[in-house]
């Protein structure tokens, strides 16, 4: 029996729809077709395990770039989170970083990195209120809130309570990047209507005004 190359290549792939190879996307597929144009011969094994997060968090700035005077929060200091501080910074971008790691260890990492505050004790709510200068504020329906915060928030860990806090402690307009993949969450909504904020995730790969 003669096959034709066509014939390894799900209907996606075959449609030049890249990336796209049929129920299984991205890494997951058997094969997937690529443009040769967007090929690069990487210069050692030793910088092929940085390729994937170092993607996940270029294109998760870009969808959400830091500008002069923004107020940045990033929730989770590990790889993505730290390549999310190397990313900003190397993009330019004059910008005040807040990173939120229980870890002492990665804390440090994210300061040698680039940013400027730290959290490490878990108040992020009442730490949020110090750095970015916003006014506490109880809703009749809900937990106390920030009016003001950070514009733009990047949650690494995606869990019920980190997102809770990320919208509590957002500011009016802001945007929130899902970048992490959390199991199901139950969000309290309150600050959603009284902030009018934005969300993006890497997954439907643009931002939708809730």
């Amino acid at each position: 029996m003669i096959l034709k190359a066509a014939d390894f290549f799900p209907s996606g792939c075959r449609a030049r729809r890249h990336g796209d190879c049929g129920d299984l996307h991205k890494g997951f597929a058997r094969v997937k077709c690529k443009d040769c144009n967007h090929e690069y011969l990487l210069p050692s094994p030793a910088s092929w395990a940085m390729i994937e997060p170092l993607a996940v968090t270029l294109e998760a700035v870009l969808a959400n770039r830091p500008e002069k005077g923004d107020r940045v929060l990033i929730i989770g200091g590990g790889v993505i989170g730290n390549l999310l501080v190397q990313t900003i910074r190397s993009l330019g971008s004059d910008c005040r970083i807040t990173v939120s790691e229980p870890s002492k260890f990665h804390a440090e990492l994210a300061a040698r990195a680039g940013a400027d505050d730290l959290i490490t004790d878990g108040d992020l709510f009442g730490h949020a209120a110090e750095i970015t200068g916003a006014r506490r504020y109880r809703p009749m329906l809900g937990q106390e809130i920030l009016m003001g915060g950070f514009t733009k928030v990047f949650d690494v860990v995606a869990k019920t309570g980190t997102l809770r806090a990320a919208m509590r402690v957002m500011a009016g307009g802001g945007v929130l990047s899902v970048v992490g993949i959390g199991d199901e969450v139950k969000l309290d909504l309150t600050p959603l209507w009284l902030k009018l904020f934005f969300y993006t995730s890497l997954r439907v790969r643009h931002c939708n005004p809730l």
